[in-house]
C-alpha cells in the first residue's frame, strides 16, 4: 500500500513523525491532500492523554488543502485540483438527528483525530458531503480557521444573539474569541470577555472587544456595572473551570441564556438555584453544523473578519517538527493559533 508521512501519536507524551498507510476513499468519501492545519486545544489533549481516545492516534481536523479525488454519487460542492476544507466529522445519514440537520450530535459521530485519523498527516480522508470549495486567493492558511470560527457561528446561532445584545464570553482562548467575532458580526453591541492569559487579553483588546482580567479584576462586579446591574443577555462558557460555571449562572440576566462550550471529564458544581430564580436557559453545543460551518466559510472569504483573523496566527511548524509544535503549545504563553505546513 501506498505511504505517506504523518505525525502518530502511539502513547500520551509519545508523537512521532512517521511513515503510515496512505487512507484509501470507500464510498462517500473524498480524500484531501494536506497543505496546512492548526493545532488545538483538543489535538493538546490526544498528545497528553486527557482526550479519552484511543492509540495509536493521527490528531487535526481544522485543515485546508487540495482535494485529490472523490467517490460520491452527490454533487460535490468543489472539483479535483480545488483548493478546500471541510467539516470534521463521520455520522450515519440514517438517524432522525442526522435527517434534521443535527448530525453533529449523532449517535454514530466520529471525529477527525479523535475517533478516527486526522489531518497531521499529508492525506486525510472525510465524506464527501462535508468538503468545501476555498477561494484560491485566499491568504494561505485561512481555510484552517474555518473550523474554530464554525464552533463560535454555531455557539452564537445557538444562544440567539440579536442585534444590540449583550453578551458575555469566559475564556479569550481561540474559540472564545471566535464566539467574539461571531456575535459581534451577529449584530451584538456590547461583547465582554474575561480572561487570565496576558497575551490574550492583548489580543482581544486589540481586536476591540472589552476584555476583563479575571486574575485582577472582579469580573462579575465589572459585568453587572457594564449592564446596568441587569447581567448580559448571553453567556458563553468557553473554561469548563469551576469558576467559569459559577460566574455563567451570576453574569446572565433574567430570562438570558447560557451556552456551554467548555469540555471537560470532570464533575464541577454549578449553582442550580439559579435556573429557576432567573429563568435562565442553558443551552450546549457539541462541534458545529454545516449551516454554521458554511456561515464560517463565507464570513472569511467575504471579507468580513479580515480585521479579526489578521492576527489569528502567530507561529508555523513543519510537520515533521510535531514535538516541537506541540512543546511550544504546552510551554510558551505568547501564541495564538499555531499552523504547522505538510505538504
Amino acid at each position: 500500500m501506498e505511504k505517506m508521512k504523518a505525525s502518530v501519536v502511539h502513547e500520551p507524551g509519545d508523537v512521532r513523525y512517521e511513515d503510515v498507510d496512505k487512507p484509501a476513499i470507500g464510498p462517500e468519501e473524498a480524500l484531501i491532500k494536506v497543505t496546512y492545519t492548526g493545532i488545538c486545544g483538543g489535538d493538546v489533549k490526544v498528545y497528553t492523554g486527557h482526550m479519552g481516545n484511543t492509540y495509536p492516534r493521527i490528531p487535526g481536523h481544522e485543515f485546508e488543502g487540495i482535494l485529490v479525488d472523490y467517490n460520491t454519487t452527490c454533487k460535490m460542492r468543489a472539483e479535483r485540483g480545488d483548493k478546500v476544507t471541510a467539516q470534521i466529522y463521520y455520522s450515519c445519514n440514517t438517524c432522525d438527528l442526522c435527517a434534521t440537520g443535527r448530525d453533529n450530535i449523532c449517535f454514530g459521530l466520529k471525529v477527525l483525530g479523535n475517533h478516527i485519523d486526522g489531518s497531521f498527516a499529508q492525506y486525510v480522508k472525510v465524506p464527501a458531503k462535508k468538503v468545501f470549495k476555498v477561494d484560491d486567493d485566499l491568504k494561505t492558511g485561512w481555510g484552517a480557521l474555518t473550523e474554530p470560527l464554525a464552533v463560535g457561528v454555531h455557539a452564537v446561532n445557538t444562544g440567539g444573539v440579536k442585534f444590540g445584545d449583550s453578551v458575555l464570553v469566559i475564556g479569550g482562548g481561540i474559540i472564545g474569541i471566535t464566539v467574539a467575532i461571531a456575535a459581534k458580526l451577529h449584530g451584538a453591541a456590547k461583547i465582554i470577555i474575561s480572561e487570565l492569559n496576558e497575551n490574550r487579553i492583548a489580543l482581544a483588546r486589540g481586536m476591540g472587544f472589552a476584555v476583563i482580567h479575571a486574575g485582577k479584576e472582579d469580573v462579575l462586579e465589572k459585568v453587572l456595572k457594564m449592564t446596568d446591574g441587569k447581567g448580559v443577555d448571553s453567556v458563553y462558557e468557553v473554561t469548563a473551570t469551576d469558576e467559569g460555571f459559577k460566574l455563567m449562572t451570576e453574569a446572565v440576566r433574567r430570562g438570558g441564556i447560557i451556552v456551554e462550550i467548555g469540555l471537560s471529564l470532570q464533575m464541577v458544581p454549578i449553582r442550580a438555584r439559579a435556573f429557576t430564580t432567573k429563568e435562565i436557559q442553558v443551552r450546549g453545543i457539541r462541534i458545529h453544523s454545516q449551516v454554521a460551518f458554511e456561515e464560517a466559510l463565507y464570513m472569511i472569504q467575504s471579507g468580513q473578519a479580515d480585521e479579526y483573523l489578521e492576527k489569528f496566527i502567530t507561529h508555523i511548524f513543519d510537520l515533521k517538527d510535531i514535538k516541537e509544535a506541540y512543546n511550544f503549545q504546552l510551554n510558551n504563553l505568547d501564541h495564538f493559533k499555531i499552523l504547522l505546513k505538510v505538504n
